[in-house]
C-alpha cells in the first residue's frame, strides 16, 4: 500500500477529525501509586511523557502497544523453562518493582493473573495449554509499552530492532517475576512453575514466529470507516462482510501524573455492533492506484479499525478481495468499477456472510435500550 503511494495514516485521529467521542488521547481515571522518576529525575522506562504535556482528545501519531501471544505450560512434560534474554537489563522493570513495593504495603496480594491473561485452550484432554496475551486491564503486561512507536513507518531492518527488543522485553519480564528478590516470594514462586509449551514452535525455541502487531498503517481510501459506521449507519449498499467486536483497543503509553502517581493511557473498551464492511474500505481512492486492495490495513479511523482488527474479520475482507481481484482481472478492470450486483452474490454463494438478521436493530442507542 505505501510503496504503491496510496495515502494513509498512523496512529490516532483526534475527536473533532470525525467528530468521534472515543478518539484521540484517553488517560486512564485511576491514578497508580508508585515512583515514576530515578534518582536523577528522568523518568523510568515504560513511562512515555508526563501527563501535563497531554491533551485529551488530541491526536497523537502513536499505535496501541504490541506483544508476543505465547503457549504457556507448567505440566512437567511439556514445560520448558523460560530462557534468560542475552541482553538482560533489570532496570526495565524498576516501574514494576517499585509498584509491588506500593501493593505490598498496602496488604494487596499480587498474583500471576494480575499481569498476565492466560487463556486455556479448549481443546478436549489438553489441559496443559495455555495461550498468554497482554492484559488489559493490568498496570503493567507484557504489552512492550513505547517499544512500538517506530515500528510502523520503519524499515525492515529496524523492524528487525523492534521485534527483537519486544522478545527481549518479554523475556526479561519472565525472568524478573520468577527470580528477581524484589518480587513478592508467593508471585515468584507461581511464574516459575510456568514456562514455554513444548510442543508449539519446536523449531523455534518454543517461540512464536510472528510478533503480534495490532496496528501500524491505515489507508485513507475510498471510504473511511469511522465511530459512526460500526455503531450507527452501520448499513452499507456494497457490503463485502461483518465485523461485530467490542471497539477495542489496548493501551498506547504509559503517563507520568506526578513523581510518584502513573498512568496508563489509550484504552478503548466500548461495547460494539453488528456493522456492514464496505468494498470502498479496502479500495483506494481511483486516482492513486486502480489495481490494488487493502484488507489489511484497511480503511478505518483509529476508532472503527479497534472493532475491525481480528483474525476472523481479516479473513473475511481478505476472500471478498480475492475473489473482487479475480473479476478485476478476468475483466480487466480497475478495482474501483467492480458491480457490487455482480460481487455481492457470488460472496453469498462462497458462504460469506454479508447480510444483516431480520431484526437486527439498527442503532447503538437502540440495542442498548432493547437491554
Amino acid at each position: 500500500m505505501a510503496r504503491a503511494g496510496v495515502s494513509y495514516t498512523v496512529g490516532r485521529e483526534a475527536i473533532a477529525e470525525y467528530g468521534e467521542p472515543l478518539a484521540g488521547i484517553r488517560l486512564d481515571k485511576t491514578p497508580r501509586k508508585a515512583a515514576t522518576v530515578d534518582e536523577q529525575g528522568n523518568l523510568l522506562p515504560g513511562i512515555s511523557v508526563w501527563a501535563k504535556d497531554l491533551t485529551e482528545g488530541a491526536a497523537d501519531p502513536k499505535t496501541m502497544n504490541y506483544n508476543w501471544r505465547l503457549c504457556f505450560s507448567r505440566t512437567p512434560e511439556t514445560r520448558a523453562p523460560f530462557s534468560k534474554p542475552a541482553r538482560y537489563d533489570r532496570g526495565r522493570y524498576r516501574l514494576l518493582e517499585n509498584w509491588l513495593r506500593e501493593q505490598t504495603a498496602a496488604q494487596q496480594k499480587v498474583v500471576l493473573t494480575d499481569i498476565l491473561d492466560l487463556y486455556a485452550h479448549h481443546v478436549p484432554g489438553r489441559k496443559d495449554k495455555v495461550e498468554v496475551n497482554n492484559k488489559q486491564a493490568a498496570i503493567i503486561s507484557i504489552g512492550h509499552f513505547g517499544g512500538q512507536f517506530e515500528y510502523p513507518e520503519a524499515d525492515y531492518a529496524k523492524r528487525d530492532e523492534i521485534i527483537a527488543d519486544h522478545t527481549e522485553y518479554t523475556l526479561g519480564l519472565l525472568h524478573f517475576l520468577a527470580t528477581d528478590e524484589a518480587v513478592p516470594e508467593n508471585l515468584r514462586t507461581e511464574t516459575a512453575e510456568w514456562g514455554m509449551h513444548k510442543e508449539e514452535f519446536p523449531d523455534n525455541g518454543h517461540w512464536p514466529y510472528q510478533m503480534y502487531v495490532r496496528e501500524a498503517r491505515r489507508m485513507k481510501g475510498a471510504y473511511v470507516m469511522t465511530q459512526k459506521d460500526v455503531q450507527e449507519n452501520r448499513r452499507k449498499p456494497d457490503a463485502i462482510a461483518l465485523g461485530s467486536h467490542f471497539i477495542d483497543s489496548h493501551h498506547v503509553q504509559r503517563v507520568a501524573l506526578s513523581t510518584t502517581e502513573f498512568v496508563n493511557e489509550g484504552r478503548i473498551w466500548e461495547e460494539g455492533m453488528v456493522y456492514q464492511i464496505p468494498f470502498r474500505a479496502i479500495t483506494p481512492k481511483k486516482e492513486e492506484c486502480s489495481n490494488l486492495l487493502v484488507p489489511g490495513a484497511a480503511s478505518f479511523s483509529h476508532v472503527a479499525f479497534c472493532a475491525y482488527r481480528l483474525e476472523s474479520t481479516w479473513m473475511m475482507t481478505g476472500h471478498a478481495a480475492g475473489s473482487a481481484a479475480a473479476r478485476a482481472a478476468k475483466y480487466d478492470k480497475p478495482v474501483q468499477d467492480l458491480a457490487m450486483e455482480n460481487l455481492q452474490p457470488i460472496l453469498r454463494s462462497q458462504g460469506q456472510v454479508i447480510d444483516f438478521v431480520p431484526g437486527q436493530p439498527e442503532t447503538f442507542a437502540e440495542a442498548k435500550g432493547r437491554k
